[in-house]
């Protein structure tokens, strides 16, 4: 049953995408037009896609291919192909990798993997058209061949999935491929048409949506070790002033708190003495009418709060130097514990996304095209049987093909 319907969901995906290179008309057609966007730096990383290194082994020798009903069509074809692709059963898709790589590794897994809820829908075709390279879309003549052999149903193509060794902890698994043709020729321009269909319309996007999170990340990693390096810098003269100002260590903040409130007395006093030496001034401005001892008395209270105002002003101007550098080593010790935190804040961020970087690094490796199991496709003449290969020549009746 699982492979009946993956073999379904890749026909689907055959006959779907022959609707996106029937020529330029068409494709436009289909898929309207999107606004640009933004181009990559020139230097940017792009997706790797090796060119496949193919091997046909063509064969006159016989493969029974089982079929349900004597269709013309289906009876046409002389050829089989036969291949196997390795790869991992899950694409990467990590919590932590960006929403726009997690979109796509759930839209395009189902185009190379199939799904068991649901077939992909045209939406998910239309991307991996668009995301296809311009030049590796397969011809209008293999899109065509394609989509004529799938359109009968899965005799035509068909898929199976196993493992790829006996370690069950193991993510490999190889993809059995088959699909007929009328000539060898044929035959192997269908299979380099749907590799090229993989490998461009999948694996493609995949690569570019990983390679944008990857170069997200490294653009994050230069800012945060650039802000790293001014963090560590300023705590070296941070601690050089803050030895300036040893002295005044014994300043708490609730000492610099008493002081203020002394300034501020201190600051009443002055007006009041300074009040006091104005009136002494204006008494003493009229002479004449004051006695001789009423001048001394006068000139007496007015040197007295002077000398008291020189002496208030001198307490005033210390306090006021205790607050200012009290005050300046509270705000080092405040800047010191940010710098510190800070440093410590870059180098944990620092860290993760050197695991974030990793991650893409990791997605990418799982993001590379699956390759041709030893690099062979067999190619080998059908001969029909009926299903279970119990002899050859039209069944009596319609049963479902099988997987060979």
């Amino acid at each position: 049953m699982k492979r009946a319907v993956a073999a379904c969901l890749t026909l689907l995906t055959l006959a779907a995408i022959h609707s996106f290179a029937a020529g330029p008309a068409a494709q436009d057609k289909a898929v309207p037009k999107e606004e640009p966007s933004a181009k990559p730096a020139a230097d940017a990383p792009q997706p790797v896609i090796p060119e496949r290194k193919l091997t046909f082994d063509v064969s006159e020798e016989e493969e029974p291919v089982p079929f349900g009903t004597a269709d013309p069509e289906l009876l046409e074809q002389r050829y089989v192909a036969t291949f196997s692709l390795v790869g991992t059963m899950r694409l990467a898709s990590f919590g932590s990798m960006p929403e726009a790589y997690r979109a796509a590794v759930a839209r395009y897994r189902f185009l190379l993997l199939g799904a068991p809820f649901r077939a992909p829908t045209q939406a998910e075709f239309k991307q991996a058209a668009r995301e296809m390279p311009l030049g590796r879309l397969p011809s209008e003549e293999v899109m065509s061949l394609l989509t004529k052999l799938v359109r009968k149903g899965t005799p035509f193509f068909l898929r199976s999935v196993g493992p790829a060794d006996q370690d069950t902890r193991s993510d490999l698994a190889v993809f059995h491929l088959r699909i007929l043709a009328a000539t060898p020729e044929q035959a192997k321009e269908l299979v380099q048409g749907l590799l090229a269909f993989y490998d461009y319309g999948v694996f493609y996007p995949l690569q570019k949506e990983a390679l944008t999170a990857k170069q997200g990340y490294e653009q994050r990693l230069a800012q945060d070790r650039a802000d790293l390096d001014t963090a560590r810098d300023e705590a070296p003269l941070l601690l050089k002033e803050l030895d300036g100002l040893k002295e005044y260590k014994d300043i708490t903040k609730e000492a610099l708190v008493e002081f203020t409130t002394q300034l501020r007395l201190i600051g009443v006093d002055l007006v009041g003495i300074q009040a006091r030496i104005d009136a002494c001034n204006r008494i003493l401005a009229d002479r004449k009418s004051l006695s001789p001892s009423r001048i001394d008395q006068v000139e007496t209270v007015k040197v007295t709060a002077e000398i008291e105002l020189v002496g208030l002003a001198a307490r005033k101007a210390a306090i006021e130097e205790i607050v200012k550098k009290g005050g300046r080593r509270e705000e080092l010790l405040r800047k010191y514990d940010r710098a510190s935190s800070r440093v410590r804040t870059l180098e944990s961020e620092i860290s993760r996304i050197q695991e974030e970087i990793a991650s893409c690094e990791n997605a990418l490796k799982k993001c590379m095209p699956y390759p041709v199991k030893d690099g062979k496709i067999v190619i080998r003449r059908i001969k029909w049987v009926s299903p279970g290969g119990r002899g050859s020549g039209p069944p009596s009746g319609p049963e479902s093909p099988r997987d060979p």
